[in-house]
């Protein structure tokens, strides 16, 4: 069995060197350093409303998240992508998998609107835009992250997370709502993508 060169993955970049100032493990990087200005200009350009302070909330492999405070209404959500590659190939994927998120929680908000989850508000996912990195903007909602949760299922629940999660993706939606459904790594592994009448 060969192991798999990560380095030619194109969601892949060793992290270090991932090109946008949010990256956190990029050499002498520290959170207060960064200039916050140019995505409370982006905020307001977008929804015409002014964030008043942000705050750190989190970061994983290919985001961090920040909590937005708002002078007036509740507070907002940004994700922002940070671990990303510059080629055209990798630059594709990156902006496919963004919309495959958003994409998600439109379906969720389609078809079980009762389920609690962020409603999308503007996005960029230019990568030369002002903030230097793509973006979503959230509604924030509260509850518990995943990964603390983790221990409570039980053992066989959290093997069908595990496998639901890796079997594959929504790509997108169709023009009458329905999903397609694709690998969850196109470029690596090639599923037919078609659209599912029932998730």
């Amino acid at each position: 069995m060969t192991s798999l060169d990560k380095t030619k993955l194109p969601y892949y970049v060793p992290s270090s060197r991932a090109p946008t100032k949010f990256n956190p493990i990029r050499p002498g990087y520290k959170q207060e350093d960064i200039d916050m200005q140019p995505l409370i200009e982006a905020v307001y350009n977008l929804l015409r409303a002014e964030v008043v302070k942000t705050m750190l909330l989190g970061r994983g492999f290919f985001n961090v998240g920040y909590e937005l405070e708002m002078k007036t209404g509740p507070p907002l959500v940004t994700r922002i992508q940070w671990n990303f590659k510059t080629d055209p190939v990798s630059s594709s994927w990156v902006v496919e998998k963004m919309s495959r998120e958003v994409a998600v929680l439109e379906l969720l908000k389609s078809v079980s609107p009762q389920v609690p989850a962020p409603r999308v508000l503007p996005c960029d996912f230019a990568f030369n835009n002002s903030v230097g990195a793509l973006f979503t903007i959230m509604n924030r909602l509260y509850g518990e992250d995943m990964w603390m949760s983790w221990p409570k299922p039980s053992a066989e629940d959290r093997v069908y997370i595990t496998v639901m999660i890796s079997a594959g993706s929504l790509q997108k939606l169709t023009a009458d709502g329905l999903p397609v459904i694709g690998s969850i790594l196109p470029h690596i592994i090639l599923v037919p993508m078609e659209p599912c009448a029932t998730l």
